[in-house]
């Protein structure tokens, strides 16, 4: 009897145990790493124009695809969401516009702008149509391919037009993208119904389309080519649409085309960069060498933290990030063509961090 009496006393005292961890273990178990969690951000970057044509070609040609973001895939592909401009159709068909520059990708070079770790790019600008539609329509279909995103273009004029929605962990993030340069782009068709990027819509289309993707998403990011090129100065439309936007609901509108930086505003709490320069270009100027990437944290309750630009140099048709006195040049001319916005840097680990956000 004391016998069976101890074993039972014995069997309570394991199965209590038993309990007593479950509960434990139930307690800190680790979240799983797609839930979503308000309290938890995710990351993101963006640059200026990537065009893979010309002596890009060349150089890819040369040295292989690794060589173009050899010293910055690092960086970028850490990003939850990484976002470009790109400054080319992706095809080998299609008739050559008449005059004027004209890119197009060879197709099999578009796995580095998936590899180098971007995962959405604009389409809106004035070389998309350079080849005419069927380029267009095989730059959908190659990026599909490469299960990259894009926006500002489409089978039509209303797809071009419509917002997409990156998610990650539960953060959606909506991206609007626009052509809207001082002039029009003539290879743009005037027929809705052909494929086309997104050009100069009214400031109600535009805003509305904003308005849409805020009910939809976390996070709105415009996406504009616009300005003039080689100036460093926006022009007085790019302030009123940019602002427009915000007051819109968007959280942070980028800018691109000028091929070289201008400067960052932040208005109502939200981020404006009027120019990301470039990121992979051929030209041989130094200001248009002089460039950056732009990061922060994007929060499911729509905020933004810790939003900084790292300087980049490109060397060789490539970006490399800047050190030294180059670096010390372009934190100095980031600081300078912003300072009519009032915006406010601090500067650590050879970043500017932007302040009053």
């Amino acid at each position: 009897m004391k016998n069976g009496k101890a074993a039972r006393i014995a069997a309570s005292f394991i199965l209590l145990f038993v309990i007593i961890s479950g509960c434990a273990s139930e307690k800190t178990r680790p979240v799983a790493e797609n839930t979503p969690d308000s309290h938890a951000g995710i990351s993101f970057c963006a640059a200026g124009d990537v065009m893979l044509d010309r002596g890009v070609k060349n150089r890819i040609d040369g040295d292989g695809k690794d060589f173009i973001f050899e010293k910055t895939a690092g960086f970028i592909r850490l990003k939850d969401i990484s976002f470009c401009n790109l400054e080319c159709p992706v095809s080998t068909r299609g008739k050559r516009k008449a005059g004027g520059y004209a890119f197009r990708a060879d197709p099999v070079n578009l796995s580095i702008v998936k590899k180098c770790g971007f995962k959405v790019v604009s389409l809106a600008n004035n070389h998309m149509m350079d080849y005419g539609e069927e380029s267009l329509t095989d730059t959908f279909k190659y990026l599909d391919a490469e299960g990259i995103t894009y926006a500002g273009a489409g089978q039509n004029r209303e797809k071009a037009r419509a917002f997409v929605i990156k998610e990650v962990r539960g953060v959606k993030v909506a991206f609007v993208a626009d052509l809207n340069m001082p002039t029009i782009v003539e290879e743009v068709p005037e027929d809705p119904a052909l494929p086309q990027p997104s050009q100069k819509r009214s400031m109600v289309e535009l805003t509305a389309e904003i308005k849409k993707a805020k009910l939809a998403a976390d996070i709105v990011v415009v996406s504009f080519h616009w300005g003039v090129e080689y100036t460093h100065n926006p022009q007085a439309y790019q302030k009123r649409l940019a602002r427009a936007c915000i007051d819109a609901g968007a959280d942070m509108v980028l800018g691109h085309h000028p091929h070289v930086m201008q400067g960052i505003e932040i208005y109502k709490g939200k981020i404006i960069l009027y120019s990301m320069g470039n990121l992979v270009f051929d030209q041989v100027k130094v200001m248009t060498s002089r460039t950056f990437i732009f990061a922060c944290e994007f929060f499911k309750n729509g905020t933004i933290k810790n939003a900084f630009i790292t300087p980049v140099q490109i060397v060789e048709n490539r970006p490399v990030f800047a050190r030294g006195a180059v670096a010390q040049e372009i934190r100095a001319l980031m600081m300078k063509i912003s300072k009519g916005f009032g915006t406010k840097f601090e500067e650590k680990d050879g970043r500017l961090y932007l302040q009053g956000l």
